[in-house]
């Protein structure tokens, strides 16, 4: 895996993924900035991988554990930069060790498995997690990479847990602390908080002694607080922007009556003429003060899911578009290649790219999305009556909290952003998705060596630990 991520990251042509626009939110508050003023270079067409290093020059009030890990980076750059410059490839390489070390621990915890089911997890998460759709964001300043390092760090968190014998103090702390640090990656993560919650209080609540399920219910309550305030913490501009999207790009994207549906919501029908418009346009009228009195007034991030509840049909049209891009994992709009590589612009790598691109073929249905997630809970469900140690029930009980953590991160793209930047931010569904079939596969595995007698399948056959 190492040998993979590092032939994309560092071994020309490197490959990255361009800014959107979002990288100044963290580069300010460390003090980089671009070395170039053309913008058809900073943004979409190519990536850029030095930049000047200032004094910190904008504090966006973007919350973020990917901060942690480019203050590391830039830590090392100042020791390793010659020319006084920021490396992009030195993030790369913070965010390729952390991403390693969080997958070493989940193979580690998985020890108690046997060796052949061993080897089908590794072989899988290095197809998958190798792959382009996912190493391009490590060379970046997106925070896509801290979503994927610290899900994986709670993953291998629950393993800790679920293979000891009697959960510890320890394991609790590990399991909350990884939690936070991904509820926190980004704004969005923090709608998956009370799943978290609720899978600590299912993990940890094996031991009966009173006072360690008080602790137990006190580290849930914590970690369901502090995805509350993590949300709310999100910066006005952005939550603004958001809504803005929410209603003009989502509700009223392609509307068949954009009035009747400005009026359900409660705003002034003549905003009709601003459907299919998105926050971040130039003539966006999103600073303007009358509009701003006429919107932001009169609506609010509630209202949005109210009309979802209340049109159904909508809900369902609006899950169906977004459902073309839902197994895309690599933005279109954004180049991968340094201008100097020769691409033309906004070009894609096709190395390491077979699971990115086999997804690329599934089906741009909702029907088979739907048939993906009853695939997944119902092997869940499944899985948790055939289940034959706590372990193993605890196992499957966490691929169904791991599929609905999905489903709400597919329903809550549109209606917290409406359909902008589709593919992108669907980053940690597909995370979330890729991860529920590799348990898939695995229990598929068990089940079919355990079809076998006993003395064909030899020693250590079975995948429950």
């Amino acid at each position: 895996m190492a040998c993979v991520i590092g032939y994309q990251l560092f071994l020309p042509p490197i490959v990255g993924l361009a800014d959107n626009g979002d990288f100044e939110r963290l580069m300010g508050r460390v003090g980089l900035q671009y070395t170039t003023e053309d913008r058809e270079d900073r943004y979409f067409r190519y990536i850029n991988t030095k930049f000047r290093v200032v004094e910190p020059w904008w504090n966006s009030g973007v919350i973020s554990s990917q901060q942690l890990l480019l203050e590391v980076a830039m830590a090392a750059n100042r020791v390793i930069s010659k020319d006084g410059l920021f490396d992009l490839r030195v993030m790369g390489a913070v965010n390729a060790v952390c991403f390693l070390a969080s997958v070493w621990l989940v193979l580690y915890a998985s020890r108690p498995l046997p060796i052949a089911s061993r080897a089908i997890l590794l072989g899988l998460v290095a197809l998958i997690f190798t792959d382009v759709g996912y190493v391009a964001y490590f060379n970046s300043f997106y925070s896509e990479p801290a979503s994927l390092i610290f899900f994986a760090l709670t993953l291998a968190a629950s393993f800790f847990a679920l293979t000891a014998s009697r959960p510890s103090f320890w394991h609790l702390v590990f399991f909350s602390v990884a939690a936070a640090l991904f509820i926190s990656a980004r704004a969005h993560n923090s709608t998956l908080g009370w799943l978290l919650a609720l899978w600590g209080v299912r993990l940890f609540w094996r031991w009966p002694r009173p006072s360690w399920r008080l602790g137990v219910l006190a580290a849930a309550t914590t970690l369901a607080v502090f995805s509350c305030w993590y949300y709310l913490a999100t910066p006005a501009y952005i939550r603004e922007a958001n809504l803005y999207n929410a209603v003009f790009f989502g509700i009223l994207r392609r509307s068949p009556s954009p009035e009747e549906d400005l009026s359900s919501v409660g705003l002034d029908r003549r905003l009709a003429a601003l459907a299919n418009t998105h926050a971040y346009r130039p003539d966006s009228p999103i600073q303007d003060p009358e509009f701003r009195r006429a919107f932001f007034g009169a609506i609010g991030q509630y209202d949005v899911v109210r009309f979802y509840a209340t049109h159904p049909n909508r809900l369902v049209l609006t899950a169906r578009r977004l459902a073309r891009h839902a197994f895309l994992t690599r933005p279109e709009r954004h180049g991968n290649f340094l201008k100097e590589s020769g691409y033309p612009p906004r070009a894609q790598s096709h190395r390491f790219a077979a699971w990115s691109d086999f997804k690329a073929r599934w089906p741009r249905d909702l029907r088979f999305l739907v048939g993906v997630f009853v695939l997944l809970l119902g092997t869940g469900v499944a899985a948790r009556w055939r289940s034959a140690s706590v372990t193993s029930g605890l196992l499957s009980e966490l691929l169904i909290i791991l599929g609905l953590m999905a489903a709400v991160q597919y329903v809550a793209k549109f209606m917290g952003n409406g359909l902008l930047d589709t593919v992108k931010q669907l980053h940690l569904f597909n995370i979330l998705i890729d991860t529920c079939f590799v348990f898939v596969v695995l229990w598929v595995v068990n089940l079919l060596g355990n079809a076998f007698p006993a003395s064909a399948r030899g020693p250590q056959a079975r995948l429950e630990p």
